[in-house]
């Protein structure tokens, strides 16, 4: 499976941004249409410290070059400020009126979410790779497994996207 041999950390960071980004383009067009309706407030600060407490993410962040603010976290005008290295629960988290949604429910998104969120699936032992605080402790083998499984999910993620299976979305609220 393997066409090139990993081995630390460094190795896996652009196929895992290019992954989120590519989910998250996803996410937007299913749900985006919904959520920009909303008077809701389903992202918190509190939630958006996760990401300054995972040694993961925060590489990720740094590649931004963008501020944590302690009152509104990640949060700007127009939505999340991060491009990458969101918190999983970011992706995990659908409020109830798009959980509901029909559309919503029949497109891939919920799977595709859960693929992308085991792919750090016991990095160390049974901790996830977003809550491993030394990643210097990750062994190469478990390093090249996560990236198997990034490729694996771009390329599933791909063959969706290719079959037009998303739904572009027609949300009333």
């Amino acid at each position: 499976m393997l066409t090139r041999k990993t081995t630390g950390i460094d190795d896996i960071i652009d196929g895992y941004i290019a992954l989120e980004k590519e989910l998250q383009k996803l996410i937007h067009q299913v749900i985006g249409p919904f959520c920009s309706n909303c008077r809701g407030e389903c992202c918190k600060a509190e939630i958006c410290k996760e990401s300054t407490e995972s040694a993961f993410l925060e590489i990720l962040i740094k590649k931004q070059q963008i501020q944590y603010d302690n009152r509104s976290g990640w949060l700007g005008a127009s939505g999340c400020r991060l491009e990458f290295g969101r918190p999983l629960v970011c992706y995990e988290f659908f409020c109830e009126d798009v959980v509901k949604n029909a559309i919503f429910k029949a497109s891939p998104i919920q799977a595709i979410i859960t693929d992308f969120v085991s792919i750090g699936k016991n990095a160390h032992g049974n901790t996830h790779l977003i809550c491993v605080q030394n990643l210097d402790c990750l062994s190469s083998r478990k390093i090249e497994k996560i990236d198997d499984n990034i490729r694996l999910n771009f390329h599933a993620l791909k063959r969706i996207k290719k079959r037009g299976i998303v739904l572009i979305p027609r949300f009333k609220h």
